[in-house]
């Protein structure tokens, strides 16, 4: 980040809006099923979260509707390209939003657990 790209100034020149982005890897895992082995990933554990956390507090209304079309885009993409772009102000409501709504059964999977540690330190 250069100097001044996150003050009031900087955001003014850029439509008002933070443009900063986070790059992270979407890393994947393999799970067993009773069809046998199946690929997982970051992207997909983000999504599931999302989904569990919609219903769990009733979110309705455009203005989440649209968020949430903007993050399952970016899980798509994830999946196609090998990493997740974030502008920093949906990083940090994924971040927020794993630490208070993550399942702790998810904690059992050592692979689960890794990729979600992975998302929050970067």
């Amino acid at each position: 980040m250069k100097k001044g790209e996150n003050s009031p100034f900087f955001n003014f020149l850029n439509g008002g809006v933070n443009t900063m982005t986070k790059k992270i890897t979407n890393y994947k895992y393999d799970i067993e099923t009773p069809d046998g082995k199946k690929k997982e990933s970051l992207a997909k554990v983000i999504a599931n979260l999302l989904l569990l956390s919609a219903q769990g507090h009733n979110l309705k209304g455009i203005d989440q509707f649209r968020q949430y079309n903007k993050f399952f885009k970016m899980i798509r993409k994830a999946e196609e390209t090998g990493f997740i772009e974030l502008e920093t102000k949906d990083h940090d409501y994924l971040k927020d939003l794993i630490k208070k709504e993550i399942p702790p059964a998810w904690g059992a999977s050592d692979d689960i657990y890794q990729v979600v540690d992975n998302f929050l330190n970067a």
